[in-house]
């Protein structure tokens, strides 16, 4: 991708990624998410409902396929939900 080869930093990722969330997550999931944010590759998802984290845990695959494609790259390597 254009942002990796031009050595932009992984802030701009994580920008990207941030704005995508509402998008790729849709908006119910959204509102009850209270942080997103990368560290290390790894996408580290907060929301406040119990239910919600177990439904996200076991879609984390697929989350991580999802925004990967967004974002034109392999560049997430997990998805940790809390």
């Amino acid at each position: 991708m254009m942002v990796r080869r031009l050595g932009w930093s992984d802030d701009v990722m994580e920008a990207r990624i941030k704005r995508g969330w509402q998008k790729l997550a849709g908006p119910l999931i959204a509102r009850h998410t209270t942080r997103v944010y990368v560290h290390k590759r790894v996408l580290y998802l907060h929301v406040d409902s119990a239910p919600l984290r177990h439904e996200l845990s076991m879609g984390k695959d697929r989350i991580l396929q999802r925004f990967n494609h967004y974002l034109g790259e392999d560049y997430l390597t997990d998805v940790v939900v809390r």
